[in-house]
């Protein structure tokens, strides 16, 4: 569990940085739809669209496994609203609802200082730009999950995880941005959701 909160805190760290004067912005962009190609042990694509400057948010995910010549296919779609993360199954109508009060009374300029400091201490480094469909981005490389992320506006465009055999590598190949995205998007009517309570309630605190 502590691995994966470190993970979904470097995540939000690259949300936060840089970010002063941007009135609680998560991306710096309003809104858009990317399509992302993954492939290694999970190959298939995903698609985010965001909304309110990536306060609102929706993943859809549609993937193969392939593990020891077995193969399975899955599907699922992530929604943020705010804290509100939800993690359904567009197949089974079921879902998880979470908090996440990771970050709760802390200001953006402490986050980004929280994140910071663990991104280092994971052995985060800042390599050279690289370009990405047109787009410049701040590539990080954070050797203690051999893993390395390509950040552009605050928005992930690839990330590498380089620990799975093969890479796990999941890469943008389109981007639309400042489009008008449908409400209806971030609603989770017709699921049925399990309450999960708060991340540092399952995290045994943070």
């Amino acid at each position: 569990m502590k691995t994966l909160l470190s993970i979904l805190t470097l995540g939000l760290f690259f949300g936060f940085t840089n970010n002063e004067g941007s009135n609680g912005h998560l991306f710096e962009v309003e809104s858009g739809k990317i399509t992302y190609e993954l492939n290694g042990m999970m190959n298939g694509t995903e698609i985010l669209y965001w909304d309110d400057w990536g306060n609102k948010q929706r993943k859809e995910t549609n993937i193969v496994m392939e593990m020891m010549g077995m193969k399975q296919e899955q599907k699922s779609i992530m929604i943020t609203i705010g804290k509100d993360l939800y993690n359904l199954d567009p197949v089974k109508k079921t879902g998880t609802h979470i908090i996440n009060d990771m970050f709760e009374g802390k200001t953006n300029e402490e986050v980004a200082e929280y994140g910071e400091e663990m991104l280092i201490s994971m052995g985060g480094v800042k390599k050279a730009d690289e370009s990405i469909l047109g787009k410049t981005c701040e590539v990080w490389e954070i050797k203690s999950v051999s893993s390395k992320v390509w950040i552009w506006k605050q928005i992930s465009l690839k990330s590498s995880v380089s620990i799975m055999v093969p890479p796990q590598v999941t890469t943008a190949v389109e981007i639309q941005t400042d489009i008008p995205i449908s409400s209806e998007f971030f609603e989770t009517t017709g699921y049925e959701i399990k309450e999960m309570g708060k991340v540092s309630e399952l995290s045994g605190g943070y």
